[in-house]
C-alpha cells in the first residue's frame, strides 16, 4: 500500500536527519525558551491573504493562553504582522532556518530545535498547524502527551501530498466546509490509509472579526461595479477574468472593472485601459470600504476552500459571481445570496456564464438589491465569532484531556 510505503519513507529520513535534530536539541538545551507558552502555532508567513488572516483570526480563541507564533517562510509582505501583535502573543521569524533551499540541513537542526522547546514546556502545550510544511515536518519529533492539530484550506493534492506522510501525527484536522473533508477521505481511500484516521476531521467555518451592518443606500444604478481583490496565480485563474473585460467592453456593456491585490504582473497590457487599480490593500477597514463601494466580486478560481473574500463581501452587501468549486456551492446558492458558474474546468464555458450573466443583470439591476440583502443575512448567521471561537477551543483543549 502507498499509505505505509509513505510511513517507511518518513521513519528512513528521521534516522538520515537524526544528527542535525541532535544539533538542534542540544543548542535548544544551551539556548531554553525564556517563557511558557500553552499553545506553539506554526504559520508559513503574516503576508497577505485570507488563510494568513485566518490563521490571526485563530488567535483570538485564545486570550486567555500564552501563545508562540512561529513563522517558517520568508516574508514577501508584512502587511498583516500586526495582526499578531497581541498581549498573549510571541512571535519569531526561522525562514532562515526552515525556507533555506541552499542549506536544507537547516531545517533539520530546526525542527530539533522546536521539538525540544514543545516537549520541554512544563504543562502540555498544543501545537496548531495553519498548512505550514514545517509545521508537519516537526510532528514526529514530538512527544505523543503533545496534541496536535491542523487547518488545511483546499483539497488540492500537491499539498495534500505533503501531508499524508504525517496523518497519524495529527490529532485532529480541520477544514471549512465538509467537501475539503469528503475529498481528503478519497485521498485516504485511494492511499489505503487506515479508517481509524476518517475520524479525526472537523469542519469550522471561517468567521469575520467585524460584522458590518447592511447598506440599504445601495440602489444599483449603472454603470455595474465588478471587482477581484486578491492573489493572483494559477489557482485564481486572473487571465479570464482578463478575457471576461474584454468581451464585456466589446459588448460596451455598462460595467466598472476594479482589481485589487498583488496582480500588475498578472494585469495584461490591453486590458490595463478598461480597469480601476486599487493596489495592494493592507487592512480590514480599507478592504471593507471597498466591499461596500462595488456591486459584484468576480472570482474564475479553478479550486478554493472557502475563500474569506467571498465572506467579506457577502457580508458588506457585494454579491459574489463566483465558480462552483469545492466549498464555494455549501454557502452560495445560485441566483439567491449569489451566481454561480458551473463546469469550472471549462475555461471557455466560464468566460460565457459570467459575460451572459453580467449583460442580464446590466439589463435589470435593480433585480440585486434581494440578493445582496439576502447575501448579507447568510454572512450575519453563518459567519459569527463565537462558534468559530469554541470549534478552535474544543479542537485543541478538549475538556476530556
Amino acid at each position: 500500500m502507498l499509505y505505509v510505503l509513505l510511513q517507511i519513507k518518513r521513519w528512513v529520513e528521521q534516522v538520515v536527519m537524526w544528527p542535525w535534530v541532535a544539533m538542534g536539541r542540544y543548542y535548544a538545551v544551551r539556548n531554553p525558551l525564556q517563557s511558557q507558552y500553552d499553545l506553539f502555532c506554526f504559520f508559513p508567513s503574516p503576508s497577505l491573504g485570507g488563510a494568513e488572516k485566518i490563521n490571526a483570526y485563530m488567535l483570538d480563541a485564545f486570550t486567555d493562553k500564552r501563545i508562540m507564533v512561529v513563522f517558517t517562510k520568508k516574508f514577501q509582505h508584512e502587511s498583516f504582522l500586526s495582526f499578531y501583535q497581541k498581549s498573549n502573543v510571541t512571535t519569531i521569524d526561522i525562514s532562515n532556518e526552515a525556507d533555506n533551499k541552499r542549506q536544507y540541513w537547516k531545517s533539520f537542526v530546526a525542527r530539533g530545535r522546536w521539538g525540544y522547546y514543545i516537549n520541554s514546556m512544563q504543562q502540555h502545550p498544543a501545537v496548531f498547524i495553519g498548512q505550514c510544511n514545517f509545521g508537519y515536518k516537526i510532528t514526529p519529533h514530538l512527544k505523543k502527551r503533545i496534541r496536535v492539530v491542523e487547518l488545511i484550506h483546499v483539497a488540492e493534492k500537491k499539498f495534500a501530498w505533503i501531508t499524508f506522510p504525517f496523518i497519524p501525527l495529527l490529532d485532529e484536522r480541520i477544514a471549512p466546509g465538509n467537501s475539503i473533508v469528503q475529498q481528503h477521505l478519497a485521498y485516504y481511500t485511494k492511499l489505503g490509509v487506515p479508517t481509524q484516521y476518517n475520524s479525526r476531521w472537523r469542519v469550522i467555518t471561517y468567521r469575520l472579526p467585524i460584522m458590518p451592518a447592511y447598506l440599504a443606500k445601495r440602489d444599483y444604478s449603472l454603470p455595474l461595479k465588478v471587482y477581484y481583490a486578491g492573489r493572483g496565480g494559477y489557482q485564481k485563474r486572473l487571465w479570464l477574468i482578463m478575457e471576461i473585460i474584454r468581451q464585456c467592453a466589446a459588448r460596451h456593456l455598462p460595467v466598472e472593472f476594479h482589481l485589487a491585490g498583488p496582480i500588475t504582473n498578472e494585469i495584461a497590457a490591453d486590458v490595463s485601459p478598461l480597469i480601476h487599480y486599487h493596489g495592494q490593500i493592507t487592512t480590514t477597514e480599507a478592504m471593507y470600504q471597498l466591499h461596500q463601494s462595488m456591486d459584484i466580486l468576480l472570482m474564475t478560481s479553478t479550486f478554493e476552500g472557502f475563500p474569506l473574500v467571498i465572506q467579506e463581501a457577502m457580508a458588506n452587501g457585494a454579491i459574489p459571481m463566483v465558480t462552483a468549486v469545492d466549498v464555494i456551492p455549501e454557502h452560495i446558492v445560485d441566483g439567491v445570496n449569489g451566481f454561480l458558474l458551473q463546469d469550472a474546468a471549462n475555461e471557455a464555458g466560464v468566460i460565457l456564464q459570467a459575460v451572459t450573466q453580467l449583460s442580464n443583470i446590466c439589463n435589470h439591476p435593480s433585480s440585486l438589491l434581494s440578493i445582496s440583502e439576502a447575501a448579507h443575512q447568510y454572512a450575519k448567521q453563518q459567519f459569527g465569532q463565537d462558534q468559530f471561537n469554541a470549534g478552535y477551543r474544543e479542537a485543541l483543549f478538549p475538556k476530556f484531556l
